[in-house]
């Protein structure tokens, strides 16, 4: 029997499976926004890891890595799930949804009373239905990407437990 995929901390060491994941601008776009630029390398990585806010998270099943995602503590006002990735191999069968759903969990254990939001680019519709299939909802248009790239929306969405 197949065990259930499960979130562990990231480690330094897993980051090969970053740099192999990200294979183009879009997708670095779509999973971190303009945190990062492309082609995304391990120091950009590290420094990112060592940021004291940051919690990175690994969806593993039997060790093989399935998805990447961290939380953000922003200050005492709330926490933020971001730069969700999921394997190539791997996407378009709920594991969005898991890693989501495991994501919120640990940030419900971690900071109980803030907050739990999110940001995504309007134009990616997987990413989109996988937060409205989760009990996101929402709250607004935040901004919008700098000159450098096309111009797109970046919705808020926030959490809502049942």
């Amino acid at each position: 029997m197949k065990p259930e995929p499960r979130l562990i901390p990231f480690e330094k060491e897993q980051i090969d499976f970053l740099l192999n994941e990200v294979r183009s601008p879009e997708i670095l776009t779509q999973c971190a926004g303009t945190s990062f630029h492309f082609p995304l390398d391990s120091i950009s990585i590290c420094a990112h890891l060592s940021r004291p806010e940051i919690h990175a998270f690994l969806l593993v099943d039997d060790e093989h890595a399935i998805g990447y995602g961290d939380l953000l503590k922003d200050g005492d006002k709330e926490i933020r799930i971001c730069r969700l990735l999921i394997s190539s191999k791997r996407r378009g069968k709920g594991y969005g949804k898991m890693l989501v759903q495991h994501l919120c969990n640990k940030a419900r254990s971690l900071y109980p009373t803030l907050p739990l939001r999110l940001f995504v680019i309007d134009e990616n519709q997987a990413a989109l239905h996988c937060y409205l299939n989760s009990n996101f909802k929402l709250t607004g248009i935040k901004k919008v990407l700098p000159d450098s790239m096309p111009p797109v929306n970046i919705l808020q969405m926030e959490y809502y437990e049942d």
